[in-house]
């Protein structure tokens, strides 16, 4: 519901108590680079790759704040890995990253 603020409180209670959640790291950074919070986000999307490194929602995540940030090749690069991850381009993180880097 947009409360940033009150997601971010409740998501870092969560990563002190389950830091391999990768899971709550990634919905943690999604929260950050909602508020504007950049580098705070990329570092949690990366705690999250580090622990689980195929996890869709934090390769599309990072790759949306790389468009966002004007990192273009590190976008595109989190697309391809989207791709092979997914076995081809119909998944739906494929799909939200690839419309991220188009309206960048």
């Amino acid at each position: 519901k947009s409360d940033w603020d009150g997601a971010i409180k409740l998501l870092r209670v969560i990563v002190v108590q389950q830091p391999r959640n990768a899971d709550a790291l990634n919905l943690l950074g999604f929260s950050l680079r909602n508020k504007g919070e950049m580098k705070q986000a990329v570092a949690y999307y990366l705690k999250a790759l580090k622990i689980a490194p195929n996890h869709l929602g934090a390769n599309e995540y990072l790759g949306e704040l790389y468009a966002m940030t004007g990192e273009m090749a590190k976008a595109k690069a989190q697309l391809a890995k989207l791709e092979k991850l997914c076995g081809n381009a119909s998944c739906a993180e494929y799909k939200d990253l690839a419309e991220a880097i188009a309206k960048a």
